[in-house]
């Protein structure tokens, strides 16, 4: 069997929205390898890695990642102890091109867009283990002369996205003819559609990029407008259908989160990177994948 000129990638975490996204896309130019890391079997993982020799490393595997009930539970902080055991592991490579996925929950509550120079204020236990893990792998890779890349992706969505989240929940009850009720979506939020997060990964990785990148649209969108965009995508459709969605204020998270997220991309944009689908055409994508 002749070898492969493809650079190796390991993802971790494809079973995940993200993880799965970035797989099939990177699949076109890499080649790439799939790993299930759990607190079981670290021995195992520890073995595919030394295996495969790696030339890049995809570290985006994260339990209690996706559940907004969950980023102060103590599970959070598991992952670094994870993540600890494999950079042994690590340490036993040759080269390596070691890549975290983080979360703009690193910086907390904002009220400006943030740039990546912004100080880290995280308020949950999500956030404080997402930095920490920088943290540990940005040290790792300086000490083994790695080189180091960490993205932070802020609110990323389309098909294939976790359905507890707003828009899908909202597209499902659009497509079910189902009442919805939400909080106020008095918010501010920065969307980025999968495949600009698939393809930005995709540029940084190609230019051999190191440092933190903030991997966003730029844009601010109120979520209420978010919301009515999906509604009014079904009401051409479906004229006449009772149909409604309900804003409770009496619903909105308290004192645990911001209303205000949304990302400076200007770092990323130096890259030659630039976002191909605003929300209006992310938001029919992601609608007609449910057709599938």
């Amino acid at each position: 069997m002749e070898k492969s000129d493809k650079l190796k990638i390991m993802i971790s975490g494809v079973s995940g929205f993200l993880g799965k996204s970035l797989a099939i896309h990177l699949s076109k130019k890499y080649d790439i390898r799939s790993v299930s890391i759990r607190h079981n079997n670290l021995t195992t993982v520890g073995e595919e890695i030394l295996e495969y020799q790696p030339d890049i490393f995809i570290y985006n595997g994260w339990s209690d990642g996706n559940n907004f009930n969950g980023v102060n539970s103590y599970e959070q902080f598991s992952n670094i102890n994870i993540a600890i055991e494999l950079g042994r592991v690590f340490s036993q490579l040759k080269n390596l091109h070691f890549v975290g996925v983080g979360s703009f929950a690193e910086y907390g509550i904002n009220k400006t867009s943030i740039t990546e120079e912004d100080p880290e204020y995280a308020n949950n236990y999500y956030g404080a283990s997402k930095n920490i893990l920088k943290l540990f792998t940005r040290t790792l890779c300086e000490v083994n002369n790695f080189k180091w890349l960490w993205l932070r992706p802020c609110y990323v969505y389309g098909p294939g996205d976790v359905q507890s989240r707003l828009i899908p929940m909202t597209v499902q009850a659009c497509i079910d003819r189902q009442n919805l009720t939400l909080n106020s979506c008095n918010s501010v939020a920065d969307y980025l559609y999968i495949d600009d997060f698939t393809s930005a990964v995709d540029q940084l990785l190609s230019g051999k990029h190191t440092g933190i990148f903030n991997i966003c649209s730029g844009k601010e969108y109120v979520v209420r407008d978010v919301v009515n965009t999906i509604k009014q995508e079904f009401d051409d459709d479906y004229l006449g259908l009772e149909h409604t969605i309900t804003f409770d204020a009496t619903k909105d998270r308290k004192n645990s989160y911001t209303n205000h997220l949304c990302g400076d991309n200007s770092k990323l944009q130096l890259t030659g990177w630039c976002a191909k689908h605003d929300i209006q055409s992310g938001i029919k994508k992601t609608i007609k994948s449910y057709e599938k």
